[in-house]
């Protein structure tokens, strides 16, 4: 005849009123006939096993959550350069219509300005194990330029051997645009005045010089090293 089993998970309640997560599987007892006279199972214990299980699941939603709303990009490569992961935030950083376009290609070809510069990396991160705010310029998908900083880190087995890089990626194009566009008027500025005849300074309210003009220094005859940072007082002629 046909034989009976079952298995499954239950929840359990032992004697002193404790309840625990078990899992059984039991089977059925035949006499002679066929008929079914009793069951034998075995019950074990899994209460463990279930609290490791909830944790990693509430992990794995925390993780996702946060992959999901960051406005940075994580990404993880291969040892061969192949992007297997990247966060929902890199199409559109990156001017791509879905992550399925950046999933499984190669990151020096599709995303790196300059290739050479992905070898330099590599080797930074190999000598290091990890780079902190590394800056590099890289591509969108219509070849526009975009230069980011990225936290990188080596990824190892349990038999430490290298499985890949993970990290995340800031654009910054912004910032290092605007420091550019600093550092060219500070230039022209001090172009502008080191080219005055008149005298041009700058001092605290306790009249330390901060900044002073060549004019200023040869009508003194003194060097900026000689003003910058004292009380330098000029004496000038009563008319």
């Amino acid at each position: 005849m046909q034989g009976y089993s079952c298995s499954g998970e239950i929840v359990v309640i032992s004697k002193d009123g404790r309840k625990f997560d078990a899992s059984y599987h039991a089977d059925a007892i035949r006499d002679d006939k066929g008929t079914i006279i009793g069951l034998v199972g075995i019950h074990t214990d899994i209460t463990e096993r279930k609290r490791v299980e909830k944790a990693l699941s509430e992990s794995e939603l925390l993780y996702r959550t946060i992959l999901d709303n960051i406005q940075d990009i994580y990404y993880r490569c291969d040892p061969e350069g192949t992007i297997v992961m990247v966060s929902p935030s890199a199409p559109k950083l990156l001017g791509y219509d879905s992550i399925d376009e950046i999933i499984g290609e190669k990151i020096t070809e599709k995303l790196y300005d300059n290739p050479a510069d992905r070898e330099i990396f590599l080797k930074v991160i190999y000598e290091k194990q990890k780079t902190t705010d590394y800056e590099v310029t890289l591509k969108k998908q219509d070849g526009s330029p975009i230069v980011i900083s990225t936290n990188s880190n080596l990824l190892f087995d349990s038999d430490g051997h290298v499985t890949g890089i993970e990290g995340f990626i800031r654009d910054i194009t912004f910032r290092k645009n605007a420091e550019t566009a600093l550092r060219e008027s500070e230039e022209r500025y001090r172009g502008v005045v080191e080219d005055q005849t008149e005298f041009i300074c700058r001092f605290t309210p306790d009249g330390t010089h901060i900044f002073v003009n060549e004019a200023y220094c040869r009508y003194f005859g003194l060097n900026r090293e000689e003003i910058i940072g004292s009380r330098f007082r000029p004496v000038i002629h009563p008319g």
